[in-house]
């Protein structure tokens, strides 16, 4: 079946108008199928080394950015 992946399936009616439950089966494989392939382009783009030092940036950013707390006098109370 490998040989036959990039086919163009069409799906045609029965005598009576219908489309068989196989033919509905084998559309929504061929749907997953098409989907699969596209989050793969994706999870693909997304294993590039600078896009996966993005949050270790974030992060240093954060940590050089954080305000200080300053020391509150020992004798001091908030109201």
């Amino acid at each position: 079946m490998r040989s036959a992946q990039n086919l163009n399936w069409t799906f045609e009616k029965d005598v009576s108008g219908h489309y068989s439950y196989d033919q509905a089966q084998l559309a929504v494989l061929i749907d997953i199928r098409e989907e699969l392939k596209a989050m793969n382009l994706k999870l693909n783009v997304l294993q590039c080394r600078d896009f996966l030092q993005i949050p270790h940036k974030l992060d240093a950013i954060k940590r050089n950015t954080n305000r200080k707390k300053k020391p509150q006098p020992k004798g001091s109370m908030k109201p």
